[in-house]
């Protein structure tokens, strides 16, 4: 059984400058769920400069996909692997061409529209998998480019690796919208309704409060904005085969004093690895 989490944890930079204890909550959670792999995205500078980070927290059981000559401050949408179960093959970054970066307050630059991937071996079988982790813009205007980025990245990672391809994030889209509708024209496969079990809980609430006094998120509203997966805007789409045991939007106190998203869980059983007619190995972890 494999098992991946995506969680926007809702950046630092854009209201506090510190996690004050939303990293530490969000230690917790991923903890508590144990993924195999789990991405995060709006994970900015501030997050990456706490006194004890998140990644911090959670070595070393988990390690993040080191991306080549891209700036850690600069990689907002993160992808973290059980060190003990996987190893990196290769990795990436790719910052989309429309609606990617804007100055703010004029000492900050946005990282939401990227993508990361790595791809990953497992270290008992040496079977791949792929997993691409992205936040999509929140003008519609962009979204068609958008994935038409993603899914040349995908497309190139399946052809070359011949693995399985995951992608997580916040799309900013729900699944009638354009970039899902575009991904699944291109042969992805949305993990949400393939689950023999699943929770379609939209997931998104209004922010967390700080508490100033106290110096910590303390609040929150649990009024959820909608209750079905057809509203959602995180989602895991595959490129590739596997059976879907679990879809989860995990809701609890935790949660939702760390972002205005929850976390999702899936958990799903990839096909062995198997030989072609040329004894030519093709893996599926």
């Amino acid at each position: 059984m494999f098992s991946i989490v995506t969680f926007n944890i809702w950046n630092v930079w854009r209201l506090t400058r510190k996690a004050w204890n939303r990293d530490d909550l969000a230690a917790e959670i991923l903890r508590d769920l144990s993924p195999d792999i789990f991405c995060l995205q709006e994970f900015d500078g501030p997050f990456r400069h706490e006194e004890v980070s998140l990644p911090q927290m959670l070595a070393p059981d988990y390690a993040e996909v080191p991306v080549a000559d891209v700036p850690a401050d600069d990689n907002w949408n993160p992808v973290f692997y059980r060190a003990d179960r996987f190893r990196v093959l290769a990795s990436g970054h790719h910052v989309y061409s429309a609606g990617t970066e804007y100055p703010y307050r004029e000492r900050y630059r946005s990282h939401f529209r990227t993508l990361t991937w790595g791809v990953l071996a497992r270290r008992d079988t040496d079977s791949l998998c792929a997993v691409v982790n992205t936040h999509f813009d929140t003008d519609p205007a962009n979204l068609g480019s958008e994935s038409d980025e993603l899914i040349a990245v995908c497309l190139q990672l399946e052809r070359q690796y011949r693995c399985p391809v995951l992608v997580t994030g916040d799309y900013n889209c729900k699944p009638s919208g354009e970039a899902v509708r575009n991904m699944l024209a291109h042969g992805f496969r949305d993990t949400c309704p393939m689950a023999a079990r699943r929770e379609e809980h939209m997931g998104c609430h209004p922010y967390p409060i700080l508490n100033e006094e106290k110096q910590v998120f303390d609040r929150f509203d649990d009024h959820f904005y909608h209750t079905e997966y057809k509203d959602a805007i995180d989602h895991v789409l595959l490129l590739g085969n596997a059976d879907v045991d679990l879809y989860r939007t995990v809701i609890n106190e935790k949660a939702m004093l760390v972002s205005d998203h929850s976390p999702v869980l899936v958990r799903m059983t990839f096909p062995t690895a198997r030989k072609n007619k040329n004894e030519e190995r093709i893996f599926h972890p």
